[in-house]
């Protein structure tokens, strides 16, 4: 009598995409539908681990040491920070998740945005003139990023406090101030 009954082979589906001078990307996917490894040429460049369903924690080069590590804390499934080459940087998101700015989280007013110093942000909104407003939570200080790219803080001393009113704006205290509109 022949055995019919169905062999079952676990390999993850690979998705293949050309780059502009002809080299072959794939992309590993787990059964879950995550992608879980970047190839080129057939050589693994790149994977990521997860700590669920949809969160990835780290990425990993080809050679499997840690090239970043995502840090999830204020909401699930985007990331609020990300380590990368020992330095930290911010992500901003807007409320459905999707990434809007990422700064570096030691640079002062004045310089350029992507290298902006920000601690906690609660809130995004842009101003009818296009600059991204962000509340800096830990700092307490309502942060802009102006056309020019450049951060500039619009709101808040610095100071913990709820004091300030009928002050200029930069005088006065917050705590933690977790939204803007």
């Amino acid at each position: 009598m022949q055995d019919f009954s169905p062999t079952l082979t676990r390999r993850p589906p690979v998705l293949v995409n050309r780059r502009e001078y002809g080299a072959e990307i794939a992309y590993e996917v787990d059964g879950s539908g995550r992608r879980i490894g970047e190839k080129i040429d057939g050589v693994l460049e790149r994977a990521w681990l997860y700590q669920d369903a949809l969160e990835p924690v780290a990425e990993l080069g080809g050679d499997g040491e840690i090239v970043s590590i995502f840090v999830y804390a204020s909401r699930r499934h985007v990331p609020d920070a990300m380590i990368l080459g020992g330095t930290t940087y911010r992500i901003l998101s807007d409320p459905s998740g999707s990434v809007r700015l990422v700064v570096d989280a030691s640079c002062a007013d004045g310089g350029a945005a992507t290298a902006g110093e920000l601690s906690g942000s609660g809130g995004l909104a842009v101003t009818p003139d296009g600059r991204l407003l962000v509340s800096d939570t830990e700092q307490g200080r309502v942060r802009a990023v102006e056309q020019s790219r450049k951060l500039a803080t619009v709101a808040g001393s610095g100071a913990a406090g709820t004091a300030g009113d009928g002050e200029l704006a930069a005088v006065a205290t917050f705590d933690s101030p977790a939204g803007v509109t």
